[in-house]
């Protein structure tokens, strides 16, 4: 088992999740994204990053080598990683919740939480070519997230982040989480 006080953060595209990850940097904790795994897994097989194209890879992975291969690349990339305070962002199903859990020795799920209208404004303001680029497209890819498991990990969480208010809301939530799930590793 991993000595590593782990968050794990879970939330639907867009609700946050990336912002709640850059929050915990600042904080010290260094961050491992799912999705990021994905887009290298899709670089090196020079796949073009679209939303379509990596939901279809991550699907793809899943079947041919297993629910948790991307969750396993972020287990192999947590050990070579030298500090104690991680985040993983984007985990999606049951069985990658799972593999964490036994893989760490401190794992808390977090979910990030927003309205279906400001999520979508946030995928679009960030502009990534993977982002949905109308509001059916966005609506996809929310259902292929909960044909992945997502709705399951989602009920599965210990502390929620509600993000319906501005950054600074944000960033106090979050700030007083990280503090308290210090205090609790000891």
């Amino acid at each position: 088992m991993i000595e590593k006080l782990v968050l794990g953060i879970v939330g639907l595209a867009g609700s946050g999740k990336s912002t709640v990850a850059s929050i915990a940097a600042s904080e010290g904790w260094t961050i491992i994204s799912m999705g990021d795994i994905v887009r290298e897994t899709a670089a090196d097989l020079g796949i073009e990053p679209t939303a379509s194209n990596l939901g279809k890879l991550a699907l793809s992975l899943r079947r041919e080598r297993g629910p948790t291969v991307i969750a396993e690349g972020c287990v192999e990339k947590a050990k070579r990683l030298r500090g104690y305070l991680l985040v993983i962002e984007g985990l999606r199903s049951p069985e990658e919740l799972k593999l964490f859990k036994a893989a760490f020795r401190r794992f808390v799920l977090v979910v990030v939480a927003a309205p279906d209208e400001l999520r979508f404004r946030n995928l679009h303001a960030r502009g990534r070519e993977d982002d949905p680029k109308g509001f059916r497209e966005f609506k996809t890819r929310q259902s292929l997230e909960e044909r992945l498991g997502l709705g399951k990990v989602l009920r599965e969480a210990e502390y929620v982040i509600v993000n319906d208010k501005d950054l600074d809301a944000l960033e106090e939530q979050t700030r007083g989480l990280l503090r308290r799930l210090r205090e609790l590793a000891g």
